[in-house]
């Protein structure tokens, strides 16, 4: 299963946390925003280390 707030894709929207990602993709698809980009939540990045 996918991490949807870690996308690694060519062009990449750099939020906060996981709730922020969240926000993003339900403003997306309220505002139907194409799918052009991967969101990646740079909380998970630092956690890790």
């Amino acid at each position: 299963m996918s991490d949807v707030c870690r996308q690694d894709t060519d062009q990449v929207l750099l939020v906060e946390g996981d709730n922020d990602c969240h926000v993003v993709m339900a403003l997306c698809a309220a505002h139907t925003v194409p799918e052009t980009f991967g969101i990646y939540s740079v909380l998970q990045v630092y956690e890790v280390q």
